[in-house]
């Protein structure tokens, strides 16, 4: 028997790697690509204009941007004379897409090639581990990213003495977007040239003919060493393109003589830099210039704009050479002396910086920013006299994050990317002179520390401080590297707690971060919602809130419809609540409490379909059955319109209300259009063309665009071409009265211009640009003309009119958008129904005879987003399933590649809609259980009865179709304006889930599965709950809700970041006191003691240089209610936590015999030549009275025990209520007596060093830290502790933890090369000599190194079986016998799960693997089976196991295009709903938080 398992990654990682800026996705847009590990996210850049008063000084202050409640949405930017005009702009990122890579990005680079550069646009390189390159343009025909090429350089003679790649693959682009270069396994190079065409003077034909071929010609790949025979180039350390040369003029900075610091008396200066011209036709590289004798700390490079000159950063000096000059340098603490002859001035050397692990970007007027590894800033001047550089200055700037990359873009801006923390967007202005006087001596920080010290105040020298200011605009949440983690259950304060009954029971708390950028990071992977009141409410079927205003506001507009509502303005909360049941309506007044309303005009005696409001709010519409009402504020009716009950009409099912059109819906699949006139105030039937209802509808809505995204193809082309000439610069731009750069003008056609189009060029032949302007105004057009100053400045103001876009979805699965009020067909998607990855406009409909039964039930298209507005449709199917589209806009023939293209002229398609839809990939499956058992059938009984809800005929009484209709009227899409400040869609149904677009602009699916189904909800404003909102569940309670605002939504889970500022080291959860323990540390100065323990007073001691910080430990005790520290303990100088652990201990104190107490394991680190020992401390968590303010202040530590040990106690764990310690190369178990003393009882030699220890029942796994895992079983009479088995291969454990699936049990093992491997315990396996040597059985390549693992057990999946065959010989699982999965924490910031799988569903699983490998495009060309190999630095002397499926790529399949997954499933002998299943259960899984 064996354990079948999969992984999955439940978290993506957060950390940033790589930032580059591109014109990537449009070419008017400024994107910021973020490269996060294996995960790939491009964003857009986005300048908000601020409508404030310019006030400077408080702008060092600004650390976060200004209230996302601006109103961005207005016409025409403001551009006023500013005292500071580029302060008084801020900018925010919001994400357009997200990849997930088979492979780890390790460079990134940006090159304009002739087939992106067609369309204006940039395509991106990206290179990965060893040596491969790929490169991906963006596709305007289907609004993702495609793989160009993929470059692969991975040749056996080219690794030579390499079993791996040590050097970490390094990727160069030319400025001119010649060539680029790779530099790999040490001293190769690639060179990758690129097609250069001239494209001026050419027409669209032969562009689009050239733009068709491939955009680079063959690869160069050559030694380095070869590239001068007198030069002795051995390791490159790095190497840049240098600006503004003829040809594409590369500068290496190598070790021409490896030495090390052992060696610095005798050898200094090793480095040199050689400045090369690539000729990459004739395959020459002359030599332009070498300068040798630099230091051997040389770490990078950085060119100098507009000239042939670089500076090299070292660890102790910062020079600059060029061609016509020996160099200039600074050092910049005092070992640079020591370290190098290289002429250096000493003005800097108080400083003491650290130069190593820094980063820069390049500011205005060649000035540099350099952040360092410790976050501070320093802007580097370059002196010239006559164009020769003199000298350098350096001037301090502040503090920001902890770096790992920092990209310049944008005029003004530039990013910090972050491994340790948060990554910034940061916006910098130089200051006035006559405001230099202000900020004299004042640390420009912009950083949330405030205590950061001048550096001023180490060094005789007093800095100058820069002219640069700094404002944090936005910020990329990291919550890694994950340290430690732990679950623990979910705590409220008291008086609250009985509120929280519905909640997810746990939670998962990490360690995150290092030093300031240190914090404690809550998951929740549900959205947990606080229940404010409860009440119950019997045969619930659907809920309304309405807000209405008197009529005498009916003139005036609303803000558009999803816009945030004043929550200061009483008029705005709402006023009535409409509960529908089965046979009536309950109208009920919102005021200080919810009260029947008897005297109303509504309708009561039946179910209500729909309330709406109309007529600027002034008028609600309740839609019911057979008729509709119109009544004002005061629920006084002021018209009726029946609808008689004939069987051709039908009765309404379904109604849309959408100011000021109603959508009707009949049961026999007709639709009805209904407009209410603003001077009769009534509401009319629309005429409509026979045509629509041919082919009966299953759903339908009304979408209102305020976007200007929906237009017709006419309008949007001239828009579009005006743009696209301006950007080839064929037409010259006369602004009056004032002169605009070219930035500020691109964000001046930001607001005309809609966004994401292409089109052909225009040569227009006039000199000024037109922007036209469509507003639709009772059906006239008014156009403006040129753009003056007036029209900029804002004084003529001309509002966007709404339009009106009526879709069906139809019952032969086509989809059709109509334009009101004309209805005309303008959108047709056949295939709706197949859900592909694109729909696309089909201008004549095709003949489909065959009327299949379309799973698709309900639709939606809407707009939502927190700071700019965009399209989604939104559809849920039968069975459960939502499949979200994001509109964008296309006009036909702009890009060459399209594959959709059709042959038809422009005049056909001029009136169809310049519109298509992508699909938005969502990893939550929200299927329901029931609909799949063993046999592979569907066992719905919903969807027998649909199959013939066409003819109404069937029904032979009345109830019968009373209850049908039910069904059939009750809405699962609803979508809320504003609930805590955001706006989207809420799903309603047996997996209930949240569609929220939060600060990044981008849609993220979060589930609310805690109160299991939710029958229906309704967004509610009122005085004891603003901005919540109130839902029923299946126990037939209707609960009035809020959404927790200390969460974030906008990533992958919703998550909680409590800032420490200081590192945090491990966590544990005790769960008998529901505490939390966590082990911090802060830095503190080292003093040098001698053997007796006292300071030695050294005298001569510099102060200058960089002296050695200890660190200071502490224990604390954290409340989950508050997340503030309730209790520390402090430890001795010099000790430091290595291992902390809540154990089960025997004692005497407790009727059971056993007690959680929390063991800390430490070590005293005071150099390597005092001998290490250390100490083990057991705590007991106690309660106490709390402080009077202060309820959680309930706990605090009792130190029981500690003892001291002949070294250091470096992993701790309980077996069997004893303690197990590792101290050096030993472990001890010690019995804990009278809780009190700690008695050893067995031990046992290990070979190095223990760092990870777990034990399940009376064995004990260990990891160590080079000779790989051991398995260990204790005896307790007489105690004594045995090795059972080990592996003998050499492995760096990181962590490890077991699974089990009864009665297996494998041990999963976590290395240092991000690697998972499992272990089995097989004593009967030939192989295994008797149990000793332990059996591999799989393993896996994660890509990133797993911190810590937990061990929880396996959720089973509940499935809902109806009653005629829910027994459970339906399941494939065996549900009896204990499973335990793993979850895995990284220090990219990625949580994931290895769990067991039934036998059957692993062969099923790992078919389909092997079909997607092959089967399905991935993103920059990688493949997912070599990726998932094992990797090593040394060469392994074993064979992979492989054995543990991939996840990641298995969840790609709910995805795919409903034939595409026939096909696959068909291919291996099974059925789609079988594998939705299986991928189900293993989301299930870890349903936890």
């Amino acid at each position: 028997m064996s354990i079948y398992p999969l992984y999955k990654e439940a978290f993506p990682p957060t950390v940033v790697d790589n930032i580059v800026c591109a014109a990537f996705t449009s070419p008017v847009d400024v994107n910021v690509i973020v490269a996060r590990t294996s995960f790939l996210q491009i964003y857009k850049f986005i300048e908000d204009e601020l409508i404030t008063e310019e006030d400077t000084d408080d702008d060092s202050n600004l650390s976060q941007e200004p209230g996302k409640d601006d109103d961005q949405n207005f016409l025409f930017p403001t551009l006023k004379p500013a005292a500071n005009p580029s302060s008084s702009k801020t900018a925010h990122l919001e994400l357009v897409a997200q990849y997930k890579l088979f492979g780890n990005i390790a460079s990134m680079g940006v090159v304009r090639t002739i087939s992106s550069g067609v369309n204006g646009m940039d395509s991106l390189l990206l290179s990965f581990k060893d040596a491969k390159i790929s490169l991906l343009e963006w596709s305007l025909a289907t609004n993702s990213i495609v793989t160009v090429s993929i470059h692969y350089y991975e040749r056996e003679e080219f690794k030579t003495e390499f079993l791996a790649n040590t050097c970490p693959t390094g990727l160069k682009v030319d400025p001119s977007n010649r060539c680029a270069v790779l530099n790999f396994y040490g001293n190769k190079l690639a060179i990758l040239p690129f097609r250069q065409e001239d494209t001026a003077n050419l027409s669209e034909e032969e562009i689009t003919k050239i733009a068709g071929n491939f955009p680079y010609l063959q690869s160069i790949v050559f030694d380095v060493t070869s590239i001068d025979s007198q030069v002795k180039i051995k390791s490159v350390i790095d190497m840049e393109f240098l600006y503004g040369c003829h040809e594409p003029t590369l500068a290496i900075l190598f070790e021409s003589y490896q030495t090390w610091p052992g060696k610095s008396n005798s050898i200094k200066d090793t480095c040199s830099v050689i400045t090369v011209t690539l000729d990459i036709s004739k395959q020459k590289y002359p030599v332009v210039f070498t300068r040798d004798t630099l230091p051997q700390t040389c770490l990078n490079l950085i060119p100098i704009p507009d000239s042939m000159g670089v500076i090299i950063i070292a660890a102790d000096a910062i020079i600059y050479i060029d061609d016509s000059s020996l160099g200039v340098g600074i050092a910049v603490n005092t070992y640079a002396s020591s370290t190098t002859r290289f002429p250096l001035d000493k003005t800097y050397e108080n400083l003491g910086l650290a130069l190593e692990g820094s980063y820069h970007v390049i500011l205005d007027n060649k000035d540099i920013l350099l952040s360092l590894s410790d976050g501070n800033l320093y802007v580097i001047k370059l002196i010239e006299n006559e164009e020769t550089v003199t000298g350098i200055r350096l001037e301090k700037a502040g503090s920001g994050t902890l770096p790992s990359c920092a990209c310049k873009f944008s005029k003004g801006y530039f990013m910090l990317g972050s491994r340790l923390g948060d990554s910034h967007l940061i916006k910098y202005y130089a200051t006035e002179k006559d405001q230099k006087q202000k900020m004299n001596g004042v640390t420009n920080s912009i950083s949330h520390s405030a205590d950061n010290e001048d550096v001023g105040n180490k060094s005789n020298t007093t800095l100058k401080m820069s002219d640069y200011k700094f404002i944090i605009c936005d910020t990329l949440v990291n919550v890694g590297p994950i340290v430690d983690m732990a679950f623990g259950e979910l705590a409220y304060p008291e008086e609250e707690s009985q509120l929280h009954i519905i909640q997810k029971n746990l939670e998962i708390v990490t360690c995150s971060g290092y030093s300031d950028e240190s914090s404690l990071c809550i998951f929740h992977r549900n959205i947990n919602p606080i229940v404010n009141n409860s009440f119950p409410m019997q045969d619930c079927t659907n809920i309304w809130t309405v807000s209405s205003r008197n009529s005498m506001f009916s003139g005036i507009p609303m803000e558009s419809s999803g816009s945030n509502i004043d929550s200061n303005d009483g008029d705005s909360f709402d006023k009535y609540l409409f509960i529908s049941k089965k046979d009536k309506t309950m109208v009920l007044g919102c005021g200080e409490e919810l009260q029947e309303l008897q005297q109303t005009d509504f309708y009561t005696d039946g179910p209500t379909i729909n309330v709406g409001c109309l007529l600027n709010r002034t008028r609600i519409l309740q839609v019911y059955d057979h008729g509709l009402r119109l009544v004002d504020d005061e629920g006084k009716l002021t018209q009726l319109v029946p609808i008689d009950e004939p069987f051709e009409k039908g009765l309404i099912v379904f109604a849309n209300i959408v100011d000021p059109y109603v959508l009707l819906l009949f049961d026999n699949g007709d639709i009805s259009l209904m407009k209410v006139d603003e001077k009769t105030k009534n509401i009319e039937f629309q005429p409509r063309p026979e045509r629509i209802n041919v082919i009966p509808t299953v759903s339908c809505c009304i979408y209102r665009d305020d976007t200007e995204l929906f237009s017709l193809i006419k309008d949007a082309t001239p828009k579009f071409s005006s743009l696209k000439s301006d950007k080839k610069g064929k037409m010259s731009i006369r602004l009056s009265p004032m002169n605009l750069d070219d930035d500020e003008f691109d964000d001046l056609c930001k607001d005309f211009q809609t966004q994401n189009l292409n089109e052909d060029i225009d040569a227009n032949p006039e000199n000024k640009m037109e922007i036209d302007i469509e507003v639709k105004s009772n059906e006239s057009t008014h156009v403006l003309g040129e753009v003056n100053e007036e029209n900029v400045s804002g004084k003529v103001e001309i509002l966007k009119e709404a339009t009106y876009w009526c879709t069906l979805f139809k019952q032969d699965g086509s989809l059709e958008i109509f334009k009101l009020p004309e209805f005309d067909e303008v959108f047709l998607f056949p295939h709706f129904d197949l859900s592909p990855a694109v729909l696309f406009d089909f201008a004549s409909r095709q003949n489909l005879n065959s009327i299949q039964k379309s799973e698709i039930k309900e639709i939606l298209l809407i707009n939502f987003g927190e700071r700019s507005k965009e399209p989604y449709l939104i559809a849920r199917t039968s069975v459960g399933d939502i499949i979200v589209y994001k509109a964008y806009q296309y006009i036909p023939g702009s890009d060459v590649f399209d594959p959709f293209q059709k042959s038809q002229s422009q005049a056909e398609l001029s009136g169809r809609l310049a519109i298509r839809f992508s699909r938005v990939s969502q990893e939550y499956i929200s299927r329901d259980t029931i609909y799949s058992d063993i046999h592979d059938k569907p066992v719905s009984k919903r969807s027998t009865q649909q199959e013939t809800s066409n003819d109404m005929n069937q029904f032979n009484d009345t109830s019968e179709r009373q209850n049908f209709r039910l069904g059939q009227i009750t809405r699962k899409i609803i979508p809320f304006s504003n609930i805590s400040g955001y706006n989207g869609v809420f799903i309603a149904g047996i997996k209930p889930a949240w569609l929220i677009i939060a600060n990044n602009n981008f849609l993220r699916l979060h589930p609310m599965s805690a109160d299991g189904e939710i029958k229906c909800f309704t967004q509610f404003h009122n005085v004891h709950c603003k901005q919540g909102f109130l839902y029923a569940n299946h126990e037939n309670n209707l609960r009035l809700s809020e959404l927790p605002s200390d969460f974030r939504y906008d990533m992958e889970w919703p998550v909680k970041k409590i800032p420490l500022r200081r590192t945090g080291y491990g966590i544990e959860y005790h769960a008998e006191m529901q505490v939390y323990a966590l082990a911090t540390s802060i830095p503190v100065e080292f003093i040098l003691r001698d053997e007796n323990g006292d300071p030695i007073n050294d005298a001569e001691q510099d102060r200058d240089q960089l002296l050695p910080e200890s660190l200071k430990f502490l224990l604390e005790l954290i409340s989950p209610v508050t997340w503030e520290t309730v209790d520390r303990y402090d430890f001795m100088e010099d000790e430091q936590i290595l291992c902390i652990k809540c154990v089960n201990l025997q004692t005497k104190s407790t009727s059971s015999g056993r007690k959680s107490f929390i063991a800390v394991g430490t070590g005293f680190f005071r150099g390597e030549d005092v001998g290490m020992r250390g100490n083990v401390y057991v705590f007991e968590i106690i309660e106490v009275v709390p402080e009077p303010d202060n309820p959680q202040t309930n706990h605090k530590y009792k130190l029981l025990c500690h003892e001291e040990v002949k070294g250091s106690v470096t992993a701790i764990c309980d077996v069997k209520g004893y303690l197990l310690t590792c101290v050096g190369p030993k472990i001890f178990i010690r019995a804990f007596e009278d809780n009190d003393r700690l008695i050893s009882v067995a031990f046992i030699d290990i070979q190095i060093y223990g760092n990870s220890v777990v034990s399940v029942k009376d064995y004990i796994l260990l990891g160590d830290v080079y000779k790989s895992v051991w398995f260990l079983g204790f005896q307790e009479e007489p105690a004594k502790l045995i090795l059972i088995g080990k592996d003998y291969h050499s492995l760096e454990v990181s962590c490890l933890n077991y699974l089990i699936d009864e009665p297996m049990l494998y041990i999963a093992v976590a290395d240092m090369d991000k690697n998972i491997h499992l272990f089995q315990y097989a004593p009967y396996n030939v192989q295994s000599f008797s149990g000793q040597k332990l059996i591999r059985r799989g393993d896996f390549h994660v890509g990133a190194q797993v911190k810590t693992m937990l061990s929880m057990p396996k959720k089973e999946l509940v499935r809902n079986s109806p009653i005629e065959q829910g027994s459970s010989r339906y399941l494939e699982e065996d549900t009896s016998g204990s499973k335990l999965l793993c979850l895995c924490g990284t220090l990219d910031g990625s949580i994931s799960i290895i769990t067991p799988i039934p036998e059957r569903m692993y062969k099923r699983l790992q078919l389909l693997h092997s079909k997607m490998v092959t089967g399905i495009q991935h993103v920059a060309g990688l493949n997912p089976k070599a990726f998932r190999l094992l990797n090593s630095k040394q060469k392994l002397a074993i064979n992979p196991a492989k054995g543990i499926l991939d996840g990641d790529l298995l969840f790609q399949f709910q995805n795919l295009a409903i034939h595409r997954q026939k096909e696959m499933t068909k291919h291996i002998g099974t059925t789609v709903e079988r594998i939705i299943d299986d991928l189900l259960a293993v989301q299930e899984s870890c349903d936890y938080f």
